[in-house]
């Protein structure tokens, strides 16, 4: 099968934390980190790799799609975040037939440890995406890591349609203890609809989380620490 991404592709010497996002009756859709550093698990050799840089901020999300369900895969699309960015998680809306991708970033913040969430929408299958918006509008911007994967919709039950993302953060100044947070909306994740849900999981990091079998419930999974 043919490479996604691969250390090297569009000058970046590192690309990691893939999220595949599939649009019903639509294309494939890969995210990903395309980082200008190495290290963190990803140490490419080769001397075309790109240009390394020694700030661990300097990422952003990236793309590529597939229209035949993999076999081939579109050029890259760098920098959709339109800033340094990461853990790009996505889902797919089916009301408004959207692709709502969110990821960490530092706006104005020079801590790693200190990101906020923002989302970029598509209404297009991927072609092209808005602006980047703060997850949480209107409120001192909250430090979250996106949980990695994707999010995911309930289909059944009193809160049918409600879409729902994860992520965590880690105790500042230095990571040493992470807390996971989930968030949701029940307007088809319109801008200024997220609220988080009233308890966090202690002792968690990058977390996943998934609608069960049922549509009406979800399980959350992570790492301790």
């Amino acid at each position: 099968p043919p490479s996604v991404f691969s250390s090297g592709i569009g000058g970046f010497p590192c690309v990691r934390v893939p999220s595949l996002l599939a649009i019903p009756a639509g294309p494939l859709l890969a995210f990903a980190e395309c980082r200008s550093f190495t290290g963190d698990g990803c140490e490419p050799q080769a001397a075309s790799a790109g240009a390394h840089s020694s700030d661990v901020r300097d990422r952003v999300v990236c793309m590529r799609s597939s229209t035949d369900r993999g076999a081939s895969w579109g050029p890259l699309q760098a920098n959709i975040s339109q800033g340094k960015a990461c853990y790009p998680t996505a889902v797919y809306e089916p009301q408004t037939k959207s692709v709502l991708l969110q990821f960490s970033s530092w706006p104005d913040r020079a801590n790693y440890y200190n990101p906020t969430a923002m989302q970029v929408v598509s209404t297009d299958n991927g072609r092209t995406f808005t602006d980047p918006e703060l997850v949480f509008p209107g409120v001192p911007p909250l430090s979250l890591f996106l949980g990695s994967c994707r999010g995911t919709v309930l289909t059944a039950g009193a809160h049918a349609g409600r879409v729902l993302f994860t992520g965590y953060n880690h105790s500042l100044p230095k990571d040493t203890v992470s807390n996971t947070f989930v968030w949701y909306s029940d307007a088809n994740g319109r801008h200024g609809s997220w609220r988080l849900a009233s308890a966090d999981v202690e002792y968690m990091a990058e977390p996943q989380i998934s609608a069960l079998s049922g549509g009406a419930e979800v399980a959350l999974f992570g790492r301790s620490n």
